[in-house]
């Protein structure tokens, strides 16, 4: 596997993007976005950034170093035939299903035609609710980490599929673009995009300088793509603008995000959920099936740590956090910066002590070249690349990491009693 997209090295990448995403001219970024520019020059957003990059650098070298051994029993080559297929039906199923069920509610033409035109505004509230009430909000999740796991095994294990089997699952890609865009939510569709470029740069194997310097061009490459197509699809929302849509939502989405931060940082912005660690750890404290069960709320009470009990709310709170400092609440990232000072202030960087931990554990076992591994491991990519958005552990992560550990233990379990019935035992 390319090291290429090693956590340091991603972390180094980013943390670059970051100041220069920082550095537009106060005029020409107020006249954009119609607020005040506190970003420019702030040596205290710039000095906290080099602290979270030293912090994630600090967590990963600690598991570089430690003597900690990789086991055999986690070396899972790939998925044989018969269980991508297994995964394929699953995710036929799911989208259909769900096609269907959207459909009888809103009407999938419609809303895709509202996804490729204007005014989707009103309709993204209803359609929040309805995934809520209706127990859909996990199907990107779901679909998402399925593709992802039958592209690694495409092009990381032996495993020979049919014709049939390659246009189903392309197909499967089709009918998933389509949900993702009758959803209004066009973050899933830059990370399906993602998917694809990642897995091509993991795979690259590239010995001279002239293949490592066309690695990091790669590298370049994804992460601009991914900006301007995710700024191009935010069309839609700022129906009735006289500004550049792609220019409006390209510094809307990234460097007003770091105005966020910034503002934050100098307490002019009162972020929803400040001090509560919701911002950095909702996927812990909203995590899917066992957050109920186990009364995550109820202990982060105990601790003194005050958790909002309803996500949607607090979503909905930060935008009136925003036009109360008068900053353009079309906007309302606030990068993954932003978001861990509000929730520890200048201790912020220790949690990107735990964050560069957990990046490098998971990175160790993908570079052994299972599929099931290096899949988690294009998803720790994908929290990196979004860190100019907010939050990057979400209730969609954390569903991804329980099913994706799941996987782990079925095949670590079906592995060893094949190995025993070879053998004998």
């Amino acid at each position: 596997m390319n090291k290429t997209l090693s956590p340091v090295k991603m972390a180094i990448y980013i943390s670059i993007i970051s100041i220069i995403l920082t550095l537009l001219p106060r005029r020409m970024y107020s006249d954009m976005i119609s607020e005040k520019n506190y970003m420019y020059a702030d040596y205290n957003l710039y000095l906290f950034i080099l602290l979270c990059l030293l912090g994630f650098i600090s967590g990963a070298s600690l598991i570089k170093v430690s003597r900690i051994k990789t086991k055999s029993s986690y070396k899972i080559r790939s998925l044989n035939i018969l269980e991508s297929r297994a995964l394929l039906l699953i995710l036929t199923l799911i989208s259909l299903l769900f096609i269907l069920k959207f459909n009888s509610q809103f009407g999938v033409l419609k809303m895709l035609a509202l996804a490729l035109g204007n005014e989707t505004g009103p309709y993204r509230l209803t359609i929040n609710k309805f995934l809520g009430d209706t127990n859909q909000s996990y199907f990107i999740p779901v679909t998402l980490t399925i593709i992802t796991l039958i592209y690694v095994n495409m092009n990381f294990s032996e495993v020979k599929y049919s014709n049939l089997d390659k246009f189903l699952y392309w197909s499967n890609v089709g009918l998933n673009i389509i949900c993702c865009l009758v959803l209004l939510n066009k973050g899933p569709v830059i990370n399906l995009f993602l998917v694809f470029i990642v897995v091509k740069i993991l795979r690259f194997k590239g010995r001279s300088i002239y293949s490592s310097m066309a690695t990091i061009a790669q590298v370049a490459l994804v992460i601009f793509a991914a900006l301007f197509a995710f700024s191009a699809l935010q069309n839609s929302r700022v129906s009735g603008n006289s500004k550049n849509p792609v220019y409006y939502n390209l510094i809307g989405y990234f460097s007003a995000s770091y105005n966020r931060a910034s503002a934050i940082m100098s307490q002019d912005l009162k972020y929803p959920g400040q001090g509560s660690s919701i911002n950095t750890l909702e996927g812990v404290w909203y995590a899917p099936i066992v957050s109920e069960r186990l009364k995550f709320a109820q202990i982060g009470e105990r601790l003194g740590i005050t958790i909002p009990t309803d996500g949607f709310k607090n979503w909905q709170q930060s935008f009136i956090k925003l036009r109360a400092a008068g900053l353009n609440e079309e906007f309302n990232w606030t990068t993954i910066y932003g978001a861990a000072f509000s929730d520890y202030n200048w201790y912020g960087f220790l949690w990107f002590v735990l964050y560069g931990a957990f990046a490098q554990i998971i990175y160790r076992y993908a570079i052994m070249g299972g599929v099931i591994q290096i899949s988690a491991y294009v998803f720790i990519i994908f929290s990196m690349q979004w860190w100019s958005t907010a939050i990057v552990f979400n209730r969609d992560s954390s569903f991804v990491y329980i099913l994706i550990g799941s996987l782990l233990v079925y095949k670590t379990i079906s592995g060893k009693v094949s190995f025993r019935r070879r053998e004998g035992i």
